[in-house]
């Protein structure tokens, strides 16, 4: 083959390899470019200038499903040894229900007794103090009365024969005297009226002034034997203290609803969680929704909730107004992966498919609202 031969099939076999290759780079971009032509009506970048193109009738989106109320992580105190696990994967709890006992229950218990015991004991003996001051007022309230006439009778008695006493000790102006012995015993003997006349004085003064005094003795007697006495007091924040104490040995389940997984077995150290729970009577599905098409979406809006092929029906029943980076991920790799969304809370009708699946990736799409122009 001549040079010129040579060199138009040279020619030839270059024209060949560009048309290919600019028909391969052509194909490849039409294929990368058709899901971005599709997602443009999400993408935050949008130049208003650019045309809008035609929306759905519906908005979709990628969600999660959970119960309405939650999943709530219950957990145990982090390094707490596991004694007892009280509940099993599936089983419905009531709120407030013992779901674990954790390390030192034993001891807790005892502790508690022990102050519930002091706390017998001090009632015991307030009781027993009220039994004796009862027996002791009565026994006064009988007497009382007639050791005041008594006393009363015998100082008048003896003042009259002290009284007499000393009108006997004076010497008569006529008549006979008396002899030694008789002076000297007239003179004890005055003595001695004397002495019990100032010590039943003294004991009437006690209890005229007792009588007086009886209300406010009463009342601080009353006092020490009160209910609300400041060593009751004591003793009831020595009892709820061992409550509480005992109370952080056991888990209990802060909702109603069903064991969904149990997380920590018995004999392990806690790591925080212990198990999640949900009430799964009402299942939602909790929809991540481009920032571009929030507002196309209302309270009330019918939606449908894909799951496993299954289609669900619900409504929407929250729209949140908080815009954060999306926490679900599509399994398509040409998918934007960074986006811009709004939570929103479809509550799905029949709850049954979606009770066994939670925290299941599900697709939703929700019924678009009219947009008010005034807001474009």
């Amino acid at each position: 083959m001549d040079p010129q031969d040579r060199r138009s099939s040279r020619r030839r076999a270059q024209t060949i390899f560009l048309a290919t290759t600019a028909g391969a780079v052509v194909l490849l971009g039409w294929k990368l470019g058709l899901p971005l032509l599709e997602g443009r009506g999400h993408a935050d970048d949008r130049s208003p200038t650019t045309a809008r193109p035609i929306a759905r009738p519906e908005v979709r989106a990628l969600a999660r499903l959970e119960p309405a109320s939650g999943l709530v992580v219950v957990g145990a105190q982090p390094g707490a040894r596991i004694e007892q696990v009280l509940v099993a994967e599936g089983q419905a709890v009531a709120a407030g229900a013992a779901l674990a006992v954790l390390e030192g229950h034993a001891q807790r218990e005892q502790e508690l007794a022990v102050a519930e015991a002091q706390k017998k004991a001090a009632e015991f003996r307030r009781q027993l103090r009220r039994d004796e001051l009862k027996l002791e007022r009565e026994r006064f309230d009988r007497l009382k009365q007639t050791r005041l006439d008594n006393l009363r009778s015998l100082v008048a008695y003896l003042r009259s024969k002290v009284q007499g006493e000393g009108k006997d000790a004076r010497p008569a102006e006529s008549g006979p005297s008396l002899v030694p012995g008789q002076a000297v015993a007239r003179e004890i003997a005055s003595g001695q009226y004397k002495t019990e006349l100032s010590r039943s004085e003294i004991e009437l003064k006690e209890l005229e002034t007792s009588l007086e005094l009886l209300d406010r003795q009463r009342a601080l007697e009353d006092r020490e034997v009160a209910e609300d006495s400041p060593e009751s007091q004591v003793l009831d924040r020595q009892v709820a203290l061992a409550n509480a104490a005992l109370d952080l040995t056991v888990v209990r389940a802060p909702i109603a609803g069903k064991v969904l997984q149990v997380a920590a077995h018995q004999g392990e150290v806690s790591s925080g969680p212990l198990l999640f729970l949900g009430d799964v009577g009402t299942m939602v599905a909790r929809a991540e929704v481009f920032q571009s098409d929030v507002l196309d979406v209302e309270v009330g809006a019918p939606a449908e909730v894909t799951i496993l092929g299954r289609t669900v029906g619900g409504k929407v029943t929250r729209v949140g107004s908080v815009v954060a980076r999306n926490k679900i991920y599509s399994l398509d790799p040409t998918a934007p992966v960074d986006r811009r969304v709004v939570e929103v809370t479809v509550q799905i009708d029949d709850p049954a498919p979606a009770s066994r699946l939670v925290d299941m990736q599900v697709d939703v799409a929700i019924r678009r609202q009219a947009r008010d122009s005034g807001a474009q």
